[in-house]
């Protein structure tokens, strides 16, 4: 076999490296291996990352099924009380949402190991909760009557995560709440043009 110029003079230096310090030139499918397990992980973060992303928008839109979607059948959640079926957590939260004003769901950054078809993560998050103040008690905070409140609590999702039959999401959630603050607003405060639905204007321009 013959070979070019070239070829021959890109040899030449990994064969006069192997020579002086005793290493041996890779096999040749070793680092197109090592690239496509760091594409396989690269790919699991991200699915990974959207389903964190859904969980929020799931709540503030008050899409219900995107928000289910986000657990396995199976998978659980512990929010500080027993845990729980992670879909029946969320069907009892949808049945309190519209008792809100608002929310907004703030998901900072996120530190995510895969091993294979498993992967763990925690997830920093600030969600801000508007309430009515005539429920006197707001996130366990006594309050007076009148105008509107505004939560702000800070927090994190240490999470543990599959992929099942190609799709990645929760086996178990763990919500960590650090501290909460709870403002009254008094009077009607201006809401901006977003909403809690299909109207937001969001949905014109992403199909979600």
């Amino acid at each position: 076999m013959k070979l070019s110029f070239w070829h021959g003079a890109l040899l030449v230096p990994a064969f006069v490296a192997g020579a002086l310090f005793g290493t041996a030139a890779p096999p040749a499918g070793a680092a197109g291996e090592d690239d496509s397990k760091l594409l396989q992980d690269l790919a699991a973060k991200e699915a990974i990352r959207q389903q964190i992303y859904n969980y929020g928008r799931g709540i503030d839109r008050m899409d219900r099924q995107m928000t289910l979607e986000v657990w396995h059948a199976d998978g659980t959640a512990d929010y500080g009380g027993k845990i729980v079926n992670g879909r029946e957590w969320v069907e009892g939260l949808f049945k309190g949402l519209p008792n809100m004003t608002a929310s907004a769901h703030h998901l900072l950054e996120s530190r995510i190991e895969v091993t294979g078809d498993t992967a763990t993560s925690e997830t920093i998050a600030n969600t801000s909760i508007v309430n009515p103040l005539d429920e006197r008690s707001i996130q366990g905070v006594r309050t007076g009557a009148g105008g509107l409140s505004v939560s702000l609590i800070r927090g994190r999702y240490a999470d543990r995560w599959s992929k099942k039959n190609g799709r990645w999401a929760l086996d178990h959630r763990a919500y960590i709440e650090d501290f909460r603050t709870v403002q009254e607003v008094p009077g009607t405060p201006r809401l901006g043009r977003g909403a809690r639905g299909k109207d937001d204007p969001s949905y014109a321009i992403v199909p979600f």
